[in-house]
């Protein structure tokens, strides 16, 4: 399938020679071809329609390109923008790498060059599209899991779990990264993750809840590839506390004793 063929681009441009011109070829390649004469007119249509990618001259009265590109990045900052422009000037080039624009085509337009930039657009949409929906397909197998369960990207807290925000007492991730520091768990917990990164295997965690101190298993797994780091909080059975008693007790019995503190476990 034309990865084009399902795309509405909206093109702003002043000189209305070039925006016919350039409107009426891309009616041929697209979707749905949504054209506006300055960057006001652009903003209130990107505003009344679903845009795939946005296409816009700098230097235009009301409104210019690059105020019009920062005002949609405020709205929508995944929308890739093209700019067309005649000026090289670094200034413009700057202010629109500020603002998150990273594809050109200067003017005059070649039109096969504009087709190929729009592709690339494509392409970045679809894959960014995929990965949202990847993402949170992820997340609903981690909310719906009973254990206690938290995501790091990047090495920086994503996500926790449903069942492990009930317990600490949130209803949102967001909401307990922006009061962590009164938890007295989340510095438990991050030294806990801490060590075992740096160590590569798991240990044992004790959190407090309204005065009651309950002991979790805690495995780790890494995913380098996607930069993700996933740990999982298992309350301990009966058979993990005694597990863990004998081990405790295990340096400090005879030989023999030890030996049986072997098998049982």
């Amino acid at each position: 399938m034309n990865i084009l063929e399902n795309l509405t681009i909206l093109y702003v441009e002043d000189d209305e020679f070039t925006r016919e011109e350039i409107t009426e070829f891309l009616e041929f390649e697209v979707k749905k071809i949504i054209s506006a004469e300055n960057g006001q007119e652009g903003l209130e249509k990107f505003k009344q329609n679903k845009i795939d990618i946005v296409i816009t001259d700098i230097n235009m009265p009301i409104m210019n390109g690059l105020e019009m590109a920062k005002e949609i990045k405020k709205i929508s900052p995944n929308t890739p923008i093209i700019v067309t422009s005649a000026y090289s000037d670094s200034d413009y080039v700057i202010k629109a790498i500020e603002i998150g624009i990273s594809r050109y085509v200067l003017k005059p337009i070649d039109v096969d060059e504009l087709l190929t930039m729009i592709a690339k657009s494509a392409k970045e949409l679809v894959f960014d599209e995929t990965l949202e929906v990847h993402n949170e397909y992820i997340r609903f197998l981690i909310d719906t899991n009973p254990a206690f369960m938290l995501v790091l990207t990047n090495k920086e807290m994503e996500h926790i779990n449903t069942k492990f925000l009930e317990f600490l007492g949130y209803e949102n991730t967001e909401d307990f990264l922006k009061e962590h520091k009164k938890n007295e768990n989340f510095k438990l917990i991050i030294e806990m993750i801490e060590e075992i990164m740096k160590n590569k295997k798991g240990n044992y965690l004790t959190i407090n809840k309204n005065g009651l101190k309950e002991k979790f298993l805690v495995q780790y797994r890494e995913f380098p590839k996607m930069d993700k780091n996933i740990f999982i909080f298992s309350k301990l059975t009966k058979e993990d506390k005694l597990k863990i008693f004998l081990e405790k007790i295990k340096s400090h019995c005879p030989d023999k004793i030890k030996q049986e503190i072997e098998d049982i476990l």
